[in-house]
C-alpha cells in the first residue's frame, strides 16, 4: 500500500525534479508514478521534454517546466513519487494546432459565424415575443466560460503568443456582451416562467444568486478537468444548453424563441468545434 504521502508541487524538466520553493538542490531522484494514489500508478522512468516553445518571455525560466502536484510515499520500503498527470501538455498542443492551420482555421471561422447567427437569431425572438430565449442555466455556464477566457488576455498574448488563441479571444470578446444581455432577458422576463409568485426584486436578486453558484461549479469543474486551453470545455459548454432548451420549450407548450436558424447554427458549432 502507499504510505506517508506528503502532498506538494515540483517542477518536472526533462527527468529531473526541482523544488518550487525556490531551493537550488534538486530533490532525491525516486522513480515517477503516473497516477492517481486514490486509484493505484503506473511506474514511469522517465518524462518527456515540458520546456515550453515560448520560454523567451520569461528571462527568469519561471516556465521552463511543467509545474505537477506530486506526492512522496512509500511502497514497500521503496520511495516514489505520484504525479498528477495533466490532461495535456499546452505548447506540445499548440504546436499539433500548427501542423494543420487551414482546416483549423476553417472550422474556427465556421463557428463563430455560426455563434453570431445564434446570437442575433435568439435577440431578435426575444425581442419580439418579449421573452428570454436561452435557458438561464445554458447563458449563465456561457458568459462564465467565455469572461474567463477573455479576461486571461495576457496568458494567451503573452505567455503562449499563439495564433489559435488570440482568435478565440477575440471572438468570446465579442460574445461576452451578447451573453450579459441575455442574463438580461432572464431578468427582465423570465420571472412569469420560474416564480411567478416573487418580487421583481426578489426575483433578480434569486437570478443573480443562482449566476453566482453556476459560476462556482463552472471553476471547480474547469479546475478539476485541468483544462488549461480550453480544449474540453469549449466543447462541453456548446454543448450544455441543448437539452435545457427542450426542457424550456415543454414548460411553455410552444416554440415562440426557437427557430430552425437557431438549431442548425448549434449543429454547425458543435461539428465545428470538433476541428477547432
Amino acid at each position: 500500500m502507499l504510505m506517508g504521502s506528503r502532498a506538494e508541487f515540483t517542477r518536472v524538466c526533462n527527468g529531473e525534479y526541482l523544488p518550487c520553493q525556490g531551493q537550488d538542490d534538486p530533490e532525491p531522484e525516486y522513480p515517477v508514478l503516473q497516477g492517481d494514489s486514490r486509484h493505484g500508478a503506473i511506474l514511469h522512468d522517465s518524462y518527456s521534454d515540458t520546456t515550453p516553445r515560448f520560454q523567451k518571455h520569461f528571462p527568469d525560466r519561471r516556465y521552463d517546466c511543467l509545474l505537477l502536484r506530486s506526492a512522496q510515499v512509500n511502497y514497500h520500503g521503496r520511495n516514489f513519487r505520484i504525479m498528477e498527470t495533466p490532461m495535456y501538455e499546452p505548447t506540445a498542443a499548440l504546436a499539433a494546432l500548427d501542423t494543420n492551420i487551414l482546416p483549423i482555421f476553417a472550422a474556427f471561422v465556421f463557428v463563430i459565424v455560426a455563434v453570431f447567427v445564434y446570437w442575433i437569431q435568439a435577440y431578435r425572438l426575444a425581442k419580439r415575443f418579449r421573452m428570454y430565449a436561452i435557458p438561464f442555466i445554458g447563458i449563465s455556464v456561457f458568459w462564465w466560460h467565455d469572461l474567463s477566457f477573455v479576461l486571461q488576455y495576457d496568458k494567451w498574448f503573452n505567455v503562449y503568443d499563439h495564433w489559435w488563441l488570440k482568435l478565440w479571444w477575440w471572438g468570446l470578446l465579442l460574445s461576452v456582451p451578447f451573453e450579459s444581455l441575455f442574463i438580461y432577458h432572464v431578468i427582465k422576463w423570465g420571472r412569469q416562467d420560474y416564480f411567478s409568485n416573487l418580487s421583481q426584486k426578489q426575483f433578480t436578486a434569486l437570478v443573480l444568486l443562482g449566476h453566482l453558484l453556476i459560476g462556482a461549479w463552472f471553476f471547480f469543474f474547469k479546475l478539476s478537468m485541468q483544462d488549461e486551453l480550453y480544449f474540453i470545455t469549449f466543447v462541453i459548454t456548446a454543448m450544455w444548453s441543448v437539452p435545457f432548451h427542450t426542457g424550456m420549450m415543454a414548460r411553455r407548450r410552444n416554440s415562440k424563441t426557437q427557430s430552425v436558424a437557431m438549431e442548425l447554427a448549434t449543429v454547425v458549432m458543435l461539428i465545428g468545434l470538433t476541428y477547432a
